[in-house]
């Protein structure tokens, strides 16, 4: 009777540490393709000239006005 309660207790401590372990592992995994594609999604040449010309312009208008 006795061995029987130390096994039920086994158990359930198992099958806690594993549906942890198993939510651990899967937000790891979620985590981990989000960055790399955060990571892949990196700006064009193009792009990043096109955003320099636009910032620089604007610049520019700002410090026409100031004068």
């Amino acid at each position: 009777m006795e061995g029987n309660k130390m096994t039920e207790k086994i158990r359930i401590m198992y099958s806690k540490t594993y549906r942890f372990s198993f939510r651990l592992v899967a937000c790891v995994l979620v985590i981990s393709v989000l960055l790399i594609t955060a990571c892949s999604q990196k700006p064009t040449e193009k792009e990043l000239r096109a955003q320099f010309f636009e910032h620089k312009t604007e610049i520019n208008m700002l410090l026409k006005m100031q004068h």
